[in-house]
């Protein structure tokens, strides 16, 4: 059986009406939440001391929490806006991961 992104959940979803009681049980599961399936293909990104815990990044946490939310409540809109809003994040976080690998690149070559 092939696991659906969050993306194509919610795409079902909206066609649907509603989510699934499995949309409700990932989503409360911080490895199988949108915050974990990114987490999943950006592992150095995204982290996480302990999926009990969520993501170390504030910001991602209270995105995912909300995401549950807007799942459990049933709000497809909101729960898109919120994937957007995760991915958002996750780039940024990339971009400025890459940025801090840049700053540290010509410290290490003096010292070597």
């Amino acid at each position: 059986m092939e696991m659906k992104g969050w993306r194509e959940r919610l795409i079902a979803a909206r066609a649907r009406g509603h989510f699934t009681q499995e949309d409700c049980a990932l989503a409360s599961d911080w490895n199988q939440c949108a915050v974990g399936e990114q987490r999943a293909m950006l592992p150095t990104v995204v982290i996480c001391t302990s999926l009990l815990l969520g993501p170390e990044d504030e910001t991602l946490y209270e995105l995912g929490r909300r995401f549950y939310a807007a799942i459990k409540a049933g709000d497809i809109a909101e729960a898109e806006r919120l994937l957007d809003k995760i991915e958002d994040r996750i780039l940024e976080m990339k971009r400025r991961s890459a940025h801090d690998a840049d700053a540290e690149a010509p410290e290490k070559a003096v010292a070597g």
